[in-house]
């Protein structure tokens, strides 16, 4: 005799906005996860959600990846419609305090709110919401080590040093204070990137940095904390692609790293950073074990995989979803 399980159905929830920002790239990893993990997946795309196809799913449990655009009016229509589902919402913008009051007028009204800061966890704690710390993570099928020959030989990548991310004002200080040492041209690879083409920018540039932002300037003195920012999506996915990323440390990093696993400056000064790359250039045996061991460690507990099966074990725990689900 044989029980039947019934198989997990989970609504990706898209911004309504249709806007494609950082929370809709993530919607993007999210859904491969899903898949990957064999569950039933509807995910609402871009612009105004449907209801009824929604109701007619009937999701198990409704997931938001915050992109500005949710608001307290969207949640109470949720909470109207959905009236035993859970509602899991994973910010990705914690680190703006207008972001963070945004989200605080609705975190105590859902079910689960993930942040990925320390800061985040005890505000929306104190307001009253069930949180849990959720640190970002990586998408293997977007970032792979790529073994192609072809596409190795062929690749627009293959620069020295290179910095990934949006045109934040500190990143272009950065980039302008070592270009005027004469030391090399810093290529700078915007979001606005293919998948694939940040996947061949993780495998083939030699060096991505990732100094100071004046995000991590934010909130010196605030709670004890020395910055809100917590890990941002790079620190994950340059190791999980085999890259080298040379990074200043942030809060929360030797609770997902080890220190032999990933390469640190904490120093702002550029020729600093130099000595830095010509030491790695000079030691490719440490540079090539920390691009290792820091993939391995990335594949063994920091995909996207990890963390959806994370938020399932937090929901079952919480009483929230039925233990016989898969």
């Amino acid at each position: 005799i044989f029980k039947k399980v019934d198989k997990m159905r989970i609504c990706l929830l898209r911004t309504p906005s249709g806007i494609r920002d950082g929370g809709n790239i993530m919607c993007d990893y999210i859904n491969h996860a899903i898949r990957l993990l064999g569950y039933e997946l509807l995910d609402t795309g871009f612009g105004k959600w449907n209801i009824n196809e929604m109701k007619e799913f009937n999701p198990d449990w409704i997931f938001h990846i915050h992109g500005y655009h949710l608001t307290l009016g969207h949640i109470e229509d949720l909470k109207n419609n959905f009236k035993n589902v859970p509602i899991v919402i994973w910010s990705q913008n914690d680190e703006i305090e207008s972001w963070r009051k945004m989200i605080l007028a609705y975190s105590n009204k859902i079910d689960l709110y993930c942040t990925y800061t320390k800061v985040g966890l005890e505000e929306h704690k104190n307001n009253g919401a069930n949180v849990m710390l959720l640190p970002i993570a990586a998408d293997n099928t977007v970032f792979y080590k790529i073994n192609d020959d072809n596409i190795k030989n062929n690749s627009k990548f293959k620069f020295r040093c290179g910095m990934f991310g949006s045109i934040e004002s500190g990143r272009r200080e950065f980039q302008v204070r070592l270009e005027a040492t004469g030391f090399e041209t810093l290529k700078f690879f915007h979001s606005s990137l293919s998948y694939a083409e940040m996947n061949e920018m993780c495998n083939f540039t030699g060096f991505l940095v990732d100094p100071w932002q004046h995000c991590d300037e934010y909130g010196i003195d605030y709670k004890g904390y020395q910055v809100a920012w917590g890990l941002p999506c790079r620190t994950f996915e340059v190791p999980c692609a085999g890259g080298f990323q040379l990074q200043i440390e942030r809060p929360g990093l030797w609770e997902v790293f080890n220190e032999d696993e990933v390469a640190i400056m904490n120093t702002r000064d550029v020729n600093e950073w130099i000595d830095k790359i010509k030491f790695y250039e000079q030691n490719l045996d440490v540079y090539n074990s920390i691009k290792q061991k820091g993939w391995e460690r990335v594949q063994k507990e920091h995909l996207y995989i990890h963390r959806i099966n994370q938020v399932i074990d937090r929901l079952k725990s919480d009483g929230l979803l039925k233990k016989d689900l898969v």
